[in-house]
């Protein structure tokens, strides 16, 4: 599997839409690739629905989605009519339909010798670079309220310098990150709070969520 930092592949694909290239459908800000393990799986069909669904907020964080089948076209259009007809959400975006299992390889989804069971979300940023890797058992269906959170997590560590605690969610605090220095945080910053420790290290500096 790709490693965060590591470039995507740009190979030429085809959707459920039209053929593209993987770039074109992801590239140039954040995206986010969904991979599930074929046409007509369960735990996909709901995982797609909650996509389609929370269409609004993609659009709100300039977040382009795509997913990722190793399942041929027809199969695909005809699991996107069950989907629509199960959770009353069209799929308006690109289902790449990676029959041959070639992205699926460069990406590091699925092992040569494999099968192309796989279940998993990654995130590019704006130099399509991997962002991050969520990796899930096919049993699992995707947590969409983590996969947001990153979203603001990454956005926000990337404007701001600053990094998110635990279960951090947006309009919380933060922490300034330790590639800041005390002079540049106070500029950055109003009223750092920097957190007395037993170490006496003053590495716990926590903000108010800058974005907020």
């Amino acid at each position: 599997m790709l490693a965060i930092g590591d470039a995507l592949p740009n190979l030429d694909c085809v959707t459920q839409i039209e053929e593209s290239c993987f770039a074109q459908l992801l590239g140039g800000g954040t995206g986010i690739l969904f991979s599930f393990p074929d046409a007509f799986d369960a735990v996909a069909l709901t995982e797609l629905g909650e996509m389609a669904r929370l269409k609004q907020e993609w659009e709100d964080r300039g977040v382009k989605v795509a997913a990722l089948v190793c399942a041929p076209v027809g199969s695909v259009q005809g699991f996107v009519v069950d989907v629509k007809a199960a959770t009353g959400f069209q799929i308006d975006f690109p289902i790449i339909c990676d029959e041959s299992k070639a992205l699926a390889l460069k990406l590091g989804l699925i092992k040569e010798d494999g099968d192309s069971s796989m279940r998993g979300v990654t995130f590019s940023d704006a130099d399509f670079k991997v962002a991050m890797n969520m990796n899930y058992p096919t049993s699992c269906g995707t947590n969409f309220h983590e996969v947001l959170r990153i979203v603001d997590s990454l956005h926000i560590t990337d404007k701001h310098q600053v990094w998110t605690p635990v279960n951090w969610v947006r309009g919380q605090d933060v922490m300034v990150g330790p590639e800041v220095d005390e002079l540049k945080a106070d500029k950055q910053h109003e009223n750092v709070q920097t957190i007395d420790l037993p170490s006496a290290k003053n590495y716990l500096r926590v903000v108010r969520d800058p974005s907020a």
